[in-house]
């Protein structure tokens, strides 16, 4: 891989993440929680563009043997055997110039072949890690049945032994939400802040940090983007429910955020990129 391409993929986007970082406490008074959660877009935009492979020949699959085929080529000339002057030698190249040339190219070429080779099969792995994640969490789910009946668009879904409570599905959206928050009188936050995280678009978010840690799996600032703009997507999604449920019921929805966050089980770090909570 050339140097540039290196520079693409890691120097670029890590600047990228770090100056989004540094500018967010300086856009904290200054801009809406929704737009400092929509700059990490910036991110996703430039993942997204195409990064440059150098070209592999088909002969870079087996360089020992594409090597061996232009030795036996070239060591039929005399090695000091000047080749007619064109416009891609000059007059002094003899045919040692030209082997050690190619020898050159096989095994930068060869190098960029194993190394797309690792990221691919680091890919696949990270897949079906989320593949697997995702089925593991939907099995656990889909046993709760008992619908909650209120004016929500999203269907909502009583758990009857947990007191936790999340988003669940890309697009055949499904609030779950446990019989502890019921009885408790706090559905209503509940329906109202996953209602919020749905009207940001949230599920699509979270698909689409499933798919950039997929292909980026091995790149830092990709991690630490997805992570911050978990948290900044959740900031943004309390002021927004505050702003649909009222400013007057903002001490107390404050007090069922705090109150929530004590209950429910700490997740796991790569929770956050599984579901919406």
């Amino acid at each position: 891989m050339r140097l540039f391409n290196i520079l693409e993929l890691f120097i670029f986007p890590s600047i990228l993440v770090l100056i989004l970082i540094l500018i967010k406490p300086l856009l904290k008074n200054r801009v809406k929680p929704v737009i400092r959660y929509a700059l990490w877009l910036l991110v996703v935009i430039r993942m997204v563009l195409p990064v440059a492979f150098p070209s592999v020949p088909l002969m870079a699959i087996n360089p020992s043997d594409a090597d061996s085929e232009i030795a036996g080529e070239l060591n039929k000339l005399p090695p000091d055997t000047p080749f007619a002057p064109s416009t891609e030698y000059e007059d002094e190249t003899t045919a040692a110039d030209i082997l050690e040339g190619q020898k050159t190219t096989l095994l930068t070429n060869g190098h960029a072949l194993s190394l797309r080779g690792f990221w691919i099969i680091g890919s696949v792995i990270m897949f079906l890690f989320f593949l697997i994640t995702r089925i593991s969490f939907y099995l656990k789910v889909r046993n709760y049945k008992n619908r909650y009946e209120c004016d929500s668009k999203i269907p909502v879904y009583i758990m009857d032994n947990r007191r936790d409570c999340f988003l669940f599905g890309f697009f055949s959206k499904k609030i779950y939400i446990g019989q502890d928050l019921i009885d408790n009188g706090q559905a209503d936050f509940v329906i109202a802040h996953y209602s919020s995280h749905s009207k940001q678009l949230d599920n699509i978010w979270l698909l689409v940090r499933i798919l950039l840690l997929t292909v980026y799996w091995f790149h830092p600032a990709v991690w630490i983007a997805a992570s911050h703009a978990v948290k900044d997507g959740e900031y943004a999604c309390n002021m927004l429910t505050v702003k649909t449920i009222g400013e007057d019921k903002y001490p107390e929805y404050k007090e069922f955020v705090i109150g929530l966050s004590k209950i429910m089980p700490r997740p796991a770090f790569w929770e956050q990129f599984v579901y919406v909570a």
